[in-house]
């Protein structure tokens, strides 16, 4: 019989339009949290509670915010964090390398006296990564690579998957610019401690460290999603990081096995 229930309550939802749907989802809730969600035909959906809020691009993507959206920021942020505390300091730099909306560096509860760069190569979640972190940080629609270059990349982000690598659930094409980090870096801030690199390039996370190696001196802690995303075969990446930062006296500090998330400190610090 819940079964049932569920199966009446999908079809029910798919065939409500999107200005309904935003107000089903405040009305139901609302009995756990302050969640407001509204629809703007040309942005997404706006969601707000207690003083915050986030753009979020696509319905399908809703689902992550059923207990709240402090919740889904909280919890993201131990995803990738895990019990690690990081002191973030006044001119810290802070890189986001598959900022998708931008709700991990939300998440960290920064402000502008750091310089934070959030990396994001598909169009539609730049366009709300942009309006998501303000004046507080710098979006880019860039992807990380090994190399400057002009880089085609698949879009699959009604599932989160967009990428370099292509998946099952890859239906168009984008070129973007892509760039290597420590060349980035090097221009836009030349010193100064990197605290934390965020990274999440669905699969080719070893070509962004490749990339990175100028200014691997100067990262104090790395946070790798290295799950199987890599291609049709959903490679994990995990071996490979491991041996890339292994090589540059990163030690790992902390594991997530559900989402295969590892935080890393550099032993020179």
């Amino acid at each position: 019989m819940y079964s049932l229930a569920k199966r009446v309550r999908r079809k029910y939802l798919q065939h409500l339009n999107e200005d309904k749907y935003a107000a089903w989802m405040s009305r139901n809730k609302s009995k756990t949290s302050d969640l407001s969600i509204t629809f703007e035909p040309t942005k997404g959906f706006l969601l707000k509670e207690e003083g915050i809020s986030l753009r979020v691009p696509r319905r399908s993507r809703l689902h992550y915010y059923e207990n709240g959206l402090k919740n889904r920021l909280r919890s993201l942020k131990k995803e990738y964090l895990g019990e690690t505390h990081i002191e973030f300091a006044p001119d810290d730099i802070i890189i986001d390398c598959g900022s998708n909306i931008g709700e991990f560096v939300c998440a960290l509860n920064l402000n502008s006296s750091q310089n934070i760069f959030a990396f994001e190569p598909d169009p539609t979640e730049h366009a709300a990564l942009t309006e998501n972190v303000g004046d507080f940080a710098t979006s880019l629609n860039m992807a990380l690579w090994h190399s400057d270059e002009n880089l085609e990349i698949f879009l699959a982000n009604e599932t989160g998957d967009s990428g370099v690598y292509k998946t099952i659930n890859s239906e168009e094409t984008a070129l973007v610019k892509a760039v290597r980090l420590d060349s980035f870096v090097s221009s836009v801030a030349p010193s100064g401690t990197i605290r934390l690199l965020k990274l999440e390039a669905e699969g080719a996370e070893p070509e962004v460290l490749e990339g990175s190696n100028g200014i691997m001196d100067r990262i104090h802690f790395i946070s790798v999603d290295a799950g199987p995303e890599r291609g049709e075969e959903k490679k994990s990446t995990l071996v490979p990081v491991l041996d890339i930062l292994s090589n540059h006296g990163f030690k790992m500090i902390d594991f997530n096995p559900n989402r295969m998330t590892c935080v890393f400190v550099n032993t020179r610090f």
